[in-house]
């Protein structure tokens, strides 16, 4: 499988790309929504052993959590879409493929991942976001930057202590009784990630994400 090499930027861009739905390039079985076994592990975060691999802006093979994986090669200035494969258990809900921007989103009973990886101007910023809805409060596993407790007492959100993973660090925290965000980072010579955890509390339900953002410039 051939990688384009990345030189990274550690600056956080907004990058403004869209493309155009296309038809869904799927494999594998197309399962129940409400499979349990499935989504079991997904409840609980995003553990560090599942999806990626992290730690390289590249194109090739993206394992999206539990849901499956998305393939896509850059071309140029082009963004391709080689393919996108979905588990047992996990429905493909949305697919969009453009020059500049490909978007696919996976869904399992409560659980879902949106996949996307946008390229402009020789700029590649990739994200996948992980949303529980309802969750249930205990400890969330954040990919490879660490696991954090998080519980409801007398009606607010608590975040409690962060375990973190070495080479990671606590970037930004913010929140009050009802919604918290997480942001954990890590530093290399030439490599910047950012883990997110983020919660919400609404009439008693409780929502978790667990998001993934890594960005680059493509090497000339």
């Amino acid at each position: 499988m051939r990688r384009t090499a990345l030189v990274l930027i550690p600056a956080v861009l907004v990058l403004a790309a869209c493309g155009e739905p296309s038809a869904p390039s799927v494999t594998g079985p197309n399962a129940s929504l409400t499979d349990a076994a499935a989504i079991e592990e997904a409840l609980s975060g995003t553990p560090a052993e599942v999806g990626g691999p992290y730690g390289e802006l590249r194109d090739g093979v993206w394992e999206i959590g539990a849901a499956g994986e998305v393939e896509f090669r850059v071309a140029g200035d082009d963004l391709e879409l080689v393919e996108a494969r979905v588990n047992d258990g996990w429905t493909i809900t949305e697919q969009k493929d453009g020059s500049n921007k490909i978007e696919v989103d996976y869904r399992s009973g409560p659980v879902s991942y949106d996949f996307e990886v946008e390229l402009r101007r020789g700029v590649m910023k990739l994200q996948i976001d992980q949303k529980i809805e309802p969750a249930e409060p205990g400890t969330f596993a954040i990919g490879e930057a660490g696991t954090a407790p998080v519980s409801v007492a007398d009606g607010r959100l608590v975040l409690g202590d962060v375990s973190l993973a070495e080479g990671w660090a606590e970037a930004a925290r913010d929140g009050d009784k009802d919604d918290f965000q997480l942001d954990l980072r890590r530093d290399g010579a030439d490599l910047v990630e950012l883990w997110k955890l983020k919660g919400d509390l609404k009439r008693d339900k409780l929502e978790i994400e667990v998001d993934y953002e890594i960005e680059g410039r493509l090497a000339q």
